[in-house]
């Protein structure tokens, strides 16, 4: 049987604490046809003395625009006809690559596969199982399931949608499964543990500030006239607009109460319940949790 190729793209800066172990854990994989891309935005800590050690990889160094830009660039580069998107602190389990290829070989009308991962912490022990889940458009809109790290898309799709969102740097894979889900079939595969995600202090995860909620709103504002969304149903992105600038305004209370920054605090509490009291009043615990951030 032709098995196809797939391309592992890694976006990577100043990795070098993790980036050997996410390496080893693509070149583990028993399958044939694998190449493994890594797009570094000029790592001055010890990052290319690594990638160096490894000629099996193509990869080039050189400043970028952010994430989002240097992931769009590696696509550009992949050579193969199924394509994954490996963070530089993140590892794929055994046996990930083989699974998702076995079921879309088996599923051609599947244009993207997901499963479940690890949640890992900075010494790589796992924290929890995080579980996907079936794909569902309307759900997307309030939670991002689609765990990232175990995606694999067909690179076919992924030129058709145009990559990532270069304009997004904390949401941008959530707006790509969007995009996708759209008008083709993601698929997910209950049980399987494909991936391991690294969560740890100063990991763009866990920077979970304003700016992630903002962003994700700006996307479900752009949904409402955007023709490419059409097939969502315009009062189902009016609702998660409406939970998103509630939970824009609890951020901004949080951060804010973090900072000792009273003023602000309580200007984000009175935005909150001027704003949104109908949506509270429907969901009463979501004002006593924002009341109790505020006081902290």
């Amino acid at each position: 049987m032709n098995l196809p190729t797939v391309s592992i793209v890694t976006p990577c800066y100043n990795a070098a604490r993790f980036i050997r172990e996410t390496i080893e854990s693509v070149r583990g994989q028993p399958y044939p046809h694998l190449e493994h891309i890594v797009i570094d935005g000029g790592s001055t800590d010890g990052t290319l003395d690594i990638l160096k050690a490894y000629p099996h990889l193509r990869w080039v160094s050189a400043p970028d625009r952010g994430q989002s830009h240097a992931l769009n660039k590696g696509f550009a580069m992949a050579r193969g006809e199924l394509i994954g998107w490996l963070n530089a602190d993140d590892t794929y389990a055994p046996g990930a690559v083989s699974t998702a290829v076995d079921y879309l070989l088996q599923h051609p009308e599947a244009g993207m596969v997901c499963s479940d991962m690890w949640i890992v912490g900075e010494n790589g022990k796992p924290l929890r199982l995080a579980r996907g889940k079936p794909f569902d458009l309307v759900e997307l809109l309030t939670e991002n399931y689609v765990r990232q790290a175990t995606v694999f898309i067909r690179r076919q799709l992924l030129n058709e949608v145009g990559g990532v969102n270069e304009s997004l740097h904390y949401c941008m894979d959530r707006a790509l499964w969007l995009r996708v889900g759209v008008h083709h079939q993601v698929a997910y595969l209950p049980g399987v543990v494909s991936a391991n995600f690294r969560f740890y202090w100063g990991s763009k995860t866990s920077l979970y500030t304003p700016g992630f909620v903002a962003e994700w709103l700006g996307v479900l504002t752009d949904a409402l006239d955007n023709p490419l969304y059409q097939p969502i149903p315009r009062a189902e992105v009016l609702k998660a607009i409406e939970k998103y600038q509630v939970r824009h305004q609890v951020a901004l209370m949080r951060q804010a109460a973090r900072q000792k920054d009273p003023r602000s605090t309580w200007r984000a509490c009175a935005a909150l319940l001027s704003r949104h009291w109908r949506y509270l009043l429907r969901y009463p615990y979501l004002k006593t949790r924002a009341l109790l951030a505020a006081k902290r």
